[in-house]
């Protein structure tokens, strides 16, 4: 998912939203600032209102589900990267962070799903394979946190 993407969808919206467009445009710079600086209680409702704009935006969804993990909001993105994987369910980056959010949960047989999915997709995907090493090992429960932000470097 490339800012591209992104700046397409914002051109195309300003087409249809005239004025609203470079708000849309701060809102995403302000959203993508604020997701940078680690600062994630401040992105997530600016990425809220982006994707009451652009629902289906993949990039808006899997930056809100992020957000959500770093907030331990669990659930909120479960429910923000299954919007994503409707569309695209074989995205191993965003099947790998739902199993972690799965597993926050103690959803241990969905979290092994979804890293196991991602593993099949992607088969030097670390994260994924540090996970279920993580489960197996454990019978389940974690046996120590990662951190969400630690998955990106993996």
């Amino acid at each position: 998912m490339k800012l591209f993407s992104i700046a397409v969808i914002l051109l195309c919206a300003a087409a249809s939203y005239g004025n609203d467009a470079l708000t849309m445009q701060e809102l995403y710079q302000k959203a993508n600032a604020a997701y940078a600086a680690q600062s994630y209680q401040d992105a997530y409702p600016l990425l809220e209102a982006l994707n009451d704009q652009a629902p289906e935006n993949p990039e808006i969804n899997f930056l809100m589900g992020r957000c959500a993990l770093e907030l331990k909001r669990y659930d909120e993105a479960i429910a923000d990267l299954n919007r994503i994987l409707v569309a695209d369910p074989d995205n191993p980056d965003v099947l790998a962070s739902r199993g972690f959010a799965r597993k926050q949960l103690k959803d241990f047989q969905g979290a092994k799903a979804d890293f196991e999915k991602a593993l099949n997709i992607k088969p030097d995907f670390r994260f994924a394979s540090r996970m279920i090493q993580s489960l197996a090992s454990s019978g389940g429960a974690p046996r120590r946190s990662i951190s969400v932000t630690a998955f990106c470097h993996l």
